[in-house]
Formats: structure tokens, sequence, C-alpha cells
């Protein structure tokens, strides 16, 4: 099966995606509430990665809800459970290593399908997975997604060799049949797989990181042929340049949140 992300997790990245986590809590709410995430619901985060939404989805759908997690990559899964196990939740969440087309969740008995980040990833594969939401969602259920556009985020005060660092890593998503600014055409995206759109919002968020996410991928970049190891040392000598110099990485990201219902059951989602 292709792999999902082009990004490898390392304490840095987990910590990125915690930030992004509480900051998406803070901007999302009333979408949240839109999508239906509340009391009693079944929930889906499909692609959950490092699992940070985890603990709130619980809170929210309470008791009498249900959490279902999937994730495809080894090191995120072991991220997930260590925040379910550090929150003792382990026992409220289903969680399982699955691809997102394949997710082995039963048909038709999810409420609340969350897909954040992954779409960008999978290109070729984004009407498979689209479909197999379809699939999973009850009557009147609904999908709650969020990507972001790489060549719209800002990174004040990244070095030359930075930038070209991100360049390289959005040539190879391209190259992939990737379309690292997604989020420009989200809600166009999932009306053309069977999707209407009922909601739309944004949201930028402002992060201080070591480095762009994009030098996670630095194996990957060289073993496609898009970076040479010399890049490589190259770019990490930038990276510490300026940590030693300017210090942190100011990032702002925007973010394009659709929440939207399976072409032909669009009525209002229930609140």
């Amino acid at each position: 099966m292709a792999r999902e992300y082009t990004f490898v997790l390392d304490e840095a990245e987990i910590g990125r995606y915690r930030a992004m986590a509480a900051r998406a809590l803070e901007a999302e709410v009333d979408l949240w509430k839109l999508a239906g995430i509340h009391a009693g619901r079944r929930v889906l985060d499909l692609g959950c990665g490092p699992g940070n939404f985890l603990p709130t989805l619980v809170e929210r759908t309470g008791f009498n809800g249900a959490v279902t997690a999937v994730e495809r990559s080894d090191d995120a899964l072991k991220a997930a459970r260590a925040v379910l196990r550090a929150a003792d939740l382990e026992h409220r969440v289903r969680i399982s290593q699955a691809d997102a087309t394949e997710t082995g969740v039963p048909p038709g008995s999810i409420d609340v399908v969350m897909i954040r980040n992954v779409l960008m990833h999978n290109g070729p594969r984004i009407a498979q997975i689209l479909a197999h939401v379809r699939d999973l969602l009850t009557p009147g259920g609904t999908l709650l997604s969020v990507e972001t556009s790489v060549d719209d985020i800002r990174y004040p005060g990244e070095s030359a060799g930075e930038k070209e660092l991100d360049d390289r890593w959005a040539a190879m998503m391209r190259s992939q049949g990737n379309d690292p600014n997604i989020g420009r055409t989200l809600a166009a995206q999932l009306t053309a797989h069977g999707f209407l759109p009922l909601a739309t919002g944004t949201h930028t968020d402002v992060l201080m990181i070591e480095r762009s996410p994009a030098w996670t991928a630095r194996d990957r970049l060289v073993a496609t042929g898009f970076a040479t190891v010399e890049d490589v040392h190259r770019w990490g000598a930038a990276i510490e340049a300026r940590l030693k110099t300017i210090g942190l990485l100011r990032a702002e990201t925007p973010f394009t949140v659709v929440i939207a219902r399976s072409q032909g059951n669009v009525a209002q989602p229930e609140r």
C-alpha cells in the first residue's frame, strides 16, 4: 500500500503537531459543533497522526459516544497510543493501524469523520479515500476536512537554504501526484468527489518551531533524487546557523476547514 505521509515523526515534529492541535481546538470550536461532534456521537479520526485530538474527541462525545482512530504510520500510531496512555484513555478509543482506503471500520457506523492533512499526501488516492469515507458515514453523517496550502505558509526569518529545502519538498510532492496547495481548493475537491460542502472556515496558526517540517522529509528527498547528501548537510547547517543567531522560526500556517455531507443527503448537520 502507498505510504500516506512524506514527513517522518521526531520529537520536534510531534511537538509541532501538539501545538497545531491546541490552536485548532481554539479556532474550530463552532465548526466542530456544526459538524456534530458532541455527546453521543460516533467519531472517526482518519489518519489520526500522533493522536493529539483524541482526548478532546473523547471529552466531546462523552460516555455515550464512541471514538475510533485509524493511522497507517508505525511511528504516529505509537505516539497516539502514548497520548491515550498518558491520559488514561486507552479503553475509550478504538485505535488501529490501517490504510485510509481500507480502515476495517464497519460501513454506515460513523456519524462524523475527521480527516486532517491527509489528502495533501495522497493525491492519487483522494477518490478512493473519500469514497471510503462516504461508505463509513451514517445517513446524514458529516465530514470535517482540514488542509493547508504550502505555498501560503510564511516563515519570516527563514534562510535561503531553508527556503530551498521547502521548495524541493514541494517539488517532490508534486512529482508524486500530490497537491501541496490543496487547502486552496479543498471545497471544490470534496465536491468533485461526491460531497456537498455545508460550511467553510479558515484560520492561520502562528507557531515558533525549530525548523520547517520539510526537514523531516530529507531522507525521502535523497531517495527520490530531489536532493543529495551534500544538500542535506547544507540545509542542516543553515538551520543550525539560524537557531544560533535568530532562534526559533516563526511559522504562519493557513488552514482551510470544510464541513461536508455526501451528496444526496444534504440536510443541515445535527447540532
